[in-house]
């Protein structure tokens, strides 16, 4: 069977608090901080082994590959039917991710104290059965 969570953030506080937060639920992680490693991973599963659930930094610094990484995962999971439980957090909105928000339909959750509930709820609701 799959793992449940696949979190892939470049802030190492964010990837270790989500992922206690996993842990807290018995949930399965993986946790990444290269998206280029992160799309490597993904190529490389079969797809009875994809994470159920995603969380994935909209913006990943680096070079242009790790700056388009986000938006590189959403699309290799959409021609795998698997962006149903796909969401993009961030720290603020730019006018280019509203524009990758309105392109893909996946939800943007701010990674600030209100958006922590919902983050949690969907890392909570994410345990495969």
């Amino acid at each position: 069977m799959g793992l449940d969570l696949f979190i892939l953030d470049d802030n190492n506080h964010v990837r270790e608090m989500l992922t206690g937060y996993a842990d807290q639920f018995n949930i399965s992680v993986v946790p990444y901080s290269s998206g280029v490693e992160a799309l490597n991973f993904l190529r490389d599963c079969e797809p009875s082994d994809f994470p159920g659930t995603y969380l994935v930094d909209m913006r990943i610094p680096g070079s242009e590959e790790e700056l388009a990484s986000s938006l590189e995962i959403y699309r290799f999971l959409e021609a795998q039917g698997k962006v149903d439980n796909f969401y993009f957090i961030t720290g603020n909105i730019s006018d280019h991710d509203r524009k990758v928000a309105a392109d893909t339909g996946a939800e943007i959750i701010l990674k600030n104290p209100a958006g922590l509930e919902s983050i949690v709820r969907i890392i909570r609701n994410s345990k495969r059965d």
